[in-house]
């Protein structure tokens, strides 16, 4: 993923409170507009779900992760920003998030969470979210 595309798919919870990638994975590329971004978020967001079940075969699941994403979770965790997207009733949460390198995964930036009304024009929105994303860029550890 570059800045050229962007990813977006919904964060669903398992029995046990594990956060997974779970489909719809909307790939976004370039040339995209704001609506666009925020179109993508409303339809990863739709597609959340708790009390999945918690996966016991995580080669299978990282292979089903892998398929989805379109690039390996080596590259993935090694050259990626992610971005945490929540939202309640009236607004949109952005948590930045620090990648660890190869293999290591993200860790939240809850401090840095930015969050922004549902009602606001989708320009805005983009804005929180590509000022969220350069945080994300800014923590990555080599």
């Amino acid at each position: 993923m570059s800045s050229k595309e962007w990813i977006f798919h919904p964060d669903s919870i398992t029995t046990v409170g594990v956060g997974l990638a779970t489909e719809p994975f909307i790939k976004i590329k370039l040339p995209f507009t704001a609506n666009d971004i925020l179109e993508a978020i409303k339809q990863a967001l739709a597609a959340v779900r708790t009390g999945i079940p918690h996966p016991t075969d995580w080669k299978a699941q990282t292979e089903s992760y892998e398929r989805n994403m379109g690039y390996s979770s080596k590259k993935l965790h090694r050259n990626f920003m992610y971005c945490l997207i929540e939202v309640d009733e009236t607004f949109f949460y952005f948590t930045p998030t620090k990648n660890l390198g190869s293999s290591k995964g993200y860790t939240y930036l809850p401090a840095n969470k930015i969050k922004i009304e549902i009602s606001s024009p989708a320009e805005d929105i983009y804005d929180a979210l590509l000022k969220s994303m350069k945080i994300s860029k800014e923590s990555v550890e080599d």
